[in-house]
């Protein structure tokens, strides 16, 4: 990145024009004006990155506190879903209901919630990073 004008060249930029004689500018009048309105310009644009910039740390900061708040609520449900699975496997009648569980009236494909608890839960483990 280049570096910044300094303040006091631009000064001396500004008071020079402001003794030119509007009718007799020569090319480095019209020059430095161009450039003026260039520094001005990168300033302008500057200031809206540095704003951004604050937005999309302050939006960071927020995504940041809710992803910590869902993972130890997504944490306290799986341990409920893990006390609550009934650790015996299902067995069906010839109706295809779930005698073990009282689940009888399971449609075609249908599985009983203790067995998608234990699919769930054992995906789950899986594609947890270990230490987390």
């Amino acid at each position: 990145m280049p570096e910044p004008m300094p303040d006091e060249r631009i000064a001396k930029i500004k008071a020079h024009l402001a003794y030119a004689d509007e009718d007799g500018r020569t090319m480095g009048d019209i020059y430095a004006r161009e450039l003026l309105a260039e520094v001005e310009r990168l300033r302008q644009e500057a200031a809206n990155l540095n704003a951004t910039i604050a937005l999309v740390g302050s939006s960071l900061k927020v995504v940041g506190e809710h992803t910590e708040t869902i993972t130890a609520q997504r944490d306290q449900l799986m341990t409920l879903v893990r006390d609550l699975a009934d650790p015996d496997e299902c067995w069906f009648d010839h109706h295809g209901g779930c005698q073990a569980h009282g689940y009888l009236n399971l449609g075609p494909g249908e599985l009983c919630p203790h067995a998608e608890a234990k699919e769930l839960l054992a995906t789950i483990d899986k594609t947890k990073a270990p230490g987390t």
